[in-house]
Formats: structure tokens, C-alpha cells, sequence
């Protein structure tokens, strides 16, 4: 039923998309509550039929850490990328 009276609109997908990729979190700031935000924004976009996977998720996230988080995200590099989760 939602979907048959819910349209999505070409302006509520790119203001999600802009809040989701340019979404940072500064020191401090509980990692619990930014990854919340985080999981709310991709699951919004999925309901948009917009394709977030584990890894684009995954990067995003760890994109979005402060700079003093570079060496964590460094040991990463050990890693291949599609076991990123």
C-alpha cells in the first residue's frame, strides 16, 4: 500500500544522498548515535530502490570518521574489499 501512495521524488533522493555521503562525525561525538543516523539514511535510500550495499555502506561510514581515525582505516588495507562489512 505504501508504495501505490508514495511517490518519490527526483529532489527527496538527491537530499538524501547528500546527507548520507557527506555525513561526518567530529571527535567526540557518541560513533553509536552517527552510526544510527548512518543506518537511517541507507535504509531510507533503499526504500527509494537506491542500491546501498554492505561494503558501499561500509566505506561511507569510514569515510565519514574523523582524521584521527586514519590509522585505524589504515589496518583496513589488509582487507579485500569485498569482505568489507
Amino acid at each position: 500500500m505504501k508504495s501505490q501512495f508514495e511517490c518519490v521524488s527526483v529532489a527527496q533522493v538527491v537530499r538524501i544522498n547528500r546527507k548520507f555521503y557527506a555525513a561526518t562525525i567530529n571527535e567526540g561525538t557518541d560513533i553509536f548515535e552517527h552510526l544510527t543516523h548512518m543506518t537511517t539514511l541507507a535504509e531510507q535510500l533503499r526504500e527509494m530502490n537506491e542500491e546501498i550495499s554492505k561494503q558501499k555502506f561500509a566505506t561511507v561510514v569510514l569515510g565519514s570518521l574523523p582524521a584521527s581515525n586514519d590509522n585505524f582505516i589504515s589496518t583496513l588495507n589488509t582487507e579485500k574489499m569485498e569482505e568489507l562489512k
